[in-house]
């Protein structure tokens, strides 16, 4: 299961294993101004759901929904991005102490 809270961590927890792996964001300076977040957590679902439909691992299909969503708030339009950004975006996941 996949969570994310606006702009505060995000994280993973893994059933089988019955382990939770908090996520930070850390975004070091973005390409732009933050516009708006509507439709920023439908990108980082379907973004990250169509990377794991293409054989991602799950972290790393995340970590690409993560980035959609942030690059979609540079826009003001709803759930709308430059997939052409996500390379630049100064996004790296980290992965916390697990819990």
């Amino acid at each position: 299961v996949f969570y994310t809270d606006g702009p505060f961590d995000a994280g993973c927890y893994f059933a089988q294993s019955d382990r939770l792996i908090p996520i930070m964001k850390c975004f070091a300076q973005l390409p732009g101004p933050l516009r708006s977040p509507i439709g920023a957590g439908d990108t980082v679902a379907g973004t990250t759901f169509a990377r794991l439909l293409a054989g991602y691992d799950d972290l790393d299909a995340f970590a690409f929904g993560l980035s959609c969503g942030a690059a979609s708030c540079l826009t003001s339009e709803n759930a709308v991005f430059d997939l052409d950004i996500i390379p630049k975006l100064p996004y790296k996941p980290i992965l916390s102490s697990e819990k």
